[in-house]
């Protein structure tokens, strides 16, 4: 057994664990549907859940006159691509509701909602049509993975498709491209939730406002002040109907909360060995959740691995302040020398 997996064993048994809930998924972005309920029922997911919850829209009607664009706001490490997801899963819950109605729905092949309609993209420049070019042509992919045979249904359509994937092209004919082919694709991906991840101007949005006309959902990731500030003037004015989720850095008050919520999910019962006065101060000018998690996993760590290199009995009492300063100091220099 390596040392890694011993010092889990170890945290596990010294703080009375079922799970160490500051490691392993929690430090990465979640991907799958049961990370996401896990972390919407355990964290209430990143200040969000309610918001997103409660929306009123997506309209789940074929009269939809503009698209929904979410715009997920926040610094770096506070969740943004995590929560992009969920949001596409609340959406895909509304729009999915509406597609199991019409009388030619087909579930087959099966795909949980996620891989059913959320498609992603990471946007790398400044290119204001692009990231919707490019998430067009994952789109086309999506329906033959979905048994959406566009040649055999339309060779004129499919030849368009041809000529246009990994190419420049009009808005005018990135349109008429999806208008038409959504045509074919109502049993099984009535319209798709595209996420185009770290959004780096206004422009972007605007051209796939233009392009996507009717019925789709846009989930934007960004980090930029000024693109949540044209897109709040924007929404204002009109131009698509939307939601703005901002994720801020947490408080200690909010520290404290995750800490309780995962020691309820994670622990047999006991208290985190965590005192609420240390968190206060450690925590005390706010960080992301992602550095956040960081930090509490090395007090963990390195709370245990002095208490076993002491040889000193089982369960570990709370931890000085001491412990909790060194470690949040490494765990947080570690974190700001990665890309999160």
């Amino acid at each position: 057994m390596n040392d890694k997996s011993t010092n889990e064993d170890a945290i596990l048994r010294l703080f009375g664990l079922k799970q160490n809930p500051f490691a392993g998924d929690f430090q990465n972005e979640l991907t799958t549907l049961r990370q996401i309920n896990q972390g919407a029922r355990v964290d209430g997911f990143i200040q969000a859940e309610a918001n997103v919850t409660n929306w009123s829209k997506p309209f789940a009607n074929e009269q939809s006159d503009k698209p929904c664009i979410v715009l997920i706001y926040g610094p770096r490490g506070s969740g943004r691509s995590s929560a992009a997801r969920f949001v596409a899963l609340k959406c895909a819950e509304k729009v999915d509701n509406w597609r199991l109605k019409q009388p030619e729905a087909k579930n087959y092949p099966d795909r949980d909602l996620l891989q059913r309609y959320f498609i992603k993209y990471q946007v790398e420049d400044d290119h204001p049509i692009k990231p919707v070019r490019e998430t067009l042509g994952r789109y086309y992919d999506r329906l033959f993975e979905l048994g959406v045979n566009i040649p055999a249904k339309n060779a004129e359509l499919e030849k368009l498709w041809m000529d246009t994937i990994g190419k420049e092209a009009t808005n005018a004919v990135l349109r008429t491209l999806f208008s038409r082919t959504r045509l074919y694709a109502i049993a099984v991906l009535p319209w798709p939730i595209l996420c185009f991840d770290n959004i780096r101007n206004i422009n972007q949005i605007i051209e796939a406002a233009a392009i996507l006309d009717r019925n789709v959902i846009l989930v934007l990731t960004t980090s930029l002040s000024t693109v949540a500030s044209e897109y709040c003037r924007r929404l204002k004015e009109g131009l698509f109907h939307g939601l703005l989720v901002e994720l801020g850095e947490l408080t200690p008050n909010d520290v404290n909360i995750l800490i309780t919520r995962r020691w309820e999910e994670f622990g047999l019962g006991g208290q985190p060995p965590l005192p609420r006065e240390g968190i206060s101060k450690v925590f005390e000018h706010g960080f992301p959740l992602r550095a956040v998690i960081r930090i509490l996993a090395g007090m963990l760590s390195d709370h245990a691995g002095k208490w076993l290199l002491d040889g000193k009995p089982d369960p570990a009492p709370p931890m000085s302040q001491e412990i909790m300063y060194s470690s949040a100091l490494k765990a947080l220099k570690d974190w700001q020398s990665e890309e999160i």
